[in-house]
């Protein structure tokens, strides 16, 4: 089995000023699709610069027969 097999694949929605914006992108992606595959995260970056966006909004989608 390689390790390909066993990973998710990870849509981004981008990065976001605060945890709320975040959030509410996500809740617009989740009302687009009916996909019961998709998993939706909200997380807090370390950036190396000064000044970007730090929460990333993303999703998974499982690999079909999991």
């Amino acid at each position: 089995m390689s390790i390909r097999s066993r990973k998710s694949y990870r849509t981004k929605f981008g990065f976001f000023k605060n945890e709320k914006i975040a959030e509410a992108e996500v809740d617009r992606r989740k009302s687009l699709t009916n996909d019961s595959t998709l998993t939706y995260y909200v997380i807090k970056v370390k950036r190396g610069k000064e000044g970007q966006n730090p929460w990333m909004a993303y999703s998974l989608k499982r690999k079909e027969g999991r």
